[in-house]
This record gives structure tokens, C-alpha cells and sequence, in this order.
């Protein structure tokens, strides 16, 4: 990743309404460490074979699961999904979750590297699904509604890779640094972004056009969506396409 891909051309996301206020130049600090800590850990992984490079990343989410980043709410949250379960396994599962989520970051990093045939063997085929019915239908509008469940970036790129337009519906992130990062990353993968904030013209103007449009519809929807329950809370809800 290039040193100025957070000051790049790219037309800044529309912001969150609800991002945290804080005062200007302590964010801009606070910001430009994020930004730092990722661009030092995105080139050591880049200058690793794929498998030390899993390793590191795998051992950063250890790191950040030792440090108790949002630990006790992804401890609170396994509570709730398992109630029958003791303190060891709840922390055992988040541990392993952590270190997970470190090998995916590091996957995403090294995606633009690797060959068609390299991204087509890590993509697990099955027969009879949705997307084999899509890959056999030809160039047709889709909706493909998902969930940040394992590396939901190595679908898009592997789908990219194969000829479709994807466009994935998201929040932009609080750091515009390294959401401006991620978005050339992506870019550069074949995939591109339509933010919350535009509405949902840009997604029907794609469809129009034979495009895919994702939607990533496990996250709070806050204001805008409605309350379902789930495990029993309610859970604000993306209406949905």
C-alpha cells in the first residue's frame, strides 16, 4: 500500500452522523496513529510468504484480544448467544475469534497479489447455491445480501476477478485515512463502494446496468432501521433490498 493512498484523489466518503465527537485535532491525532499502525503492519505483510503472513496476522489478533480491544463486548455479545456456557469457553472462542479476524486482515492485504488461479483456490466451490446459479445465468442484475462472516472481501474480489461489476453497500468507517486506504485496495481488486450516506439511487443505477449490488446487513442500523429480535434483544435492522 503507498504511503499517500490516505491523501489520495479519491472523493471522500459521506461521514457518519453519529461519529464520535471528539475535539478536532485530538481526532486528527488519534486518526493519523491509526493510519500509521496500519501502514507499518500492511507493508511487513506484504514482504511475507502467504503462510508467515497468515502467522502474523493470526498473532496481531492475539495481541489486540491480550490488549481487551472491545474484548468485553465480544464477551458480553457470546453471553448472550450462549448463555449455557462457562468464562474459560466464552474466552476461549473470543481468543480464537481475535485470531481470526488477524488472518483475514492479512488475507485482505495480500489479495491484490495473487494470481486468478492463487484467489480461485482459496474459494471453496459448491454446487446448487445461489451464487453457481449467478455464475451460470450471465450478466443480470443481482442482489447478494451477506454478512461480515469470514473473509467477505475474498468474495468480492473473486467475483471481480471473474468479470462481474460488484458494488458493495457500507458505512464509512470514523478514520478517512484508512477508509480511503481500504476503498483504493478495494478499487484495485476490482470492487467499488456505495456508502449509506448517498441513498439507494447509485445501487438501482447499477442494477439498471447489470450490475451486483451487496448488502452487508448484519451491523446496528441505528435510526434507520427497526427493531427485531435477535437472541432475544431487540436489534436495530437494516429494512433491506
Amino acid at each position: 500500500m503507498a504511503e499517500d493512498t490516505a491523501d489520495s484523489k479519491i472523493s471522500p466518503p459521506p461521514r457518519d452522523e453519529h461519529e464520535e465527537k471528539r475535539p478536532g485535532k485530538l481526532r486528527a491525532i488519534q486518526y493519523w496513529f491509526e493510519w500509521a499502525l496500519l501502514v507499518a503492519f500492511w507493508r511487513i505483510l506484504t514482504l511475507l510468504p502467504w503462510q508467515t503472513a497468515l502467522a502474523v496476522g493470526a498473532g496481531a489478533g492475539e495481541i489486540a484480544y491480550r490488549l481487551g480491544i472491545r474484548r468485553k463486548v465480544v464477551l458480553a455479545n457470546l453471553a448472550v448467544a450462549f448463555p449455557d456456557w462457562t468464562n474459560d469457553q466464552r474466552r476461549r472462542v473470543a481468543r480464537q475469534s481475535y485470531r481470526n479476524a488477524g488472518r483475514t486482515l492479512a488475507e485482505y492485504v495480500l489479495l491484490p497479489s495473487l494470481r486468478p488461479d492463487q484467489l480461485e483456490q482459496l474459494v471453496e466451490q459448491v454446487e446448487g447455491l445461489g451464487y453457481t446459479d449467478l455464475v451460470e445465468a450471465g450478466r443480470k442484475p443481482v442482489v447478494v445480501l451477506t454478512g461480515h462472516i469470514g473473509n467477505w472481501e475474498l468474495m468480492g474480489a473473486y467475483f471481480a476477478r471473474m468479470g462481474y461489476s460488484l458494488k458493495a453497500l457500507a458505512k464509512p468507517m470514523h478514520n478517512p485515512r484508512i477508509e480511503s486506504a481500504l476503498l483504493q485496495t478495494r478499487r484495485s481488486l476490482g470492487l467499488d463502494v456505495l456508502y449509506t450516506g448517498e441513498g439507494l439511487k447509485p445501487a438501482v443505477r447499477h442494477l439498471r446496468q447489470g450490475g451486483i449490488v451487496v448488502f452487508l446487513a448484519d451491523q446496528d442500523a441505528r435510526k434507520a432501521g427497526i427493531p427485531i429480535p435477535f437472541f432475544g434483544k431487540p436489534a436495530s435492522t437494516a429494512l433491506g433490498p
